[in-house]
């Protein structure tokens, strides 16, 4: 994962659509599909909300 993946997760996890993603990372919205298909497999889950809550459970145990 590189520092653009770790962006595109965090803003997932507060409920931003592809389009949002992309205006505030600077990408097109095909590649946040594209990366985020790529961020599902190596996660392994098949949608957005399994995806920012294995991200949000992972973030708050290092809180923790």
């Amino acid at each position: 994962m590189n520092e653009f993946d770790l962006k595109i997760i965090e803003l997932v996890s507060v409920g931003k659509t592809n389009a949002e993603i992309a205006d505030d990372i600077g990408y097109s919205e095909v590649n946040v599909k594209k990366r985020l298909q790529k961020l599902f497999k190596n996660f392994n889950v098949k949608n957005r909300s399994s995806l920012a809550y294995i991200w949000l459970s992972r973030k708050n145990k290092l809180i923790d």
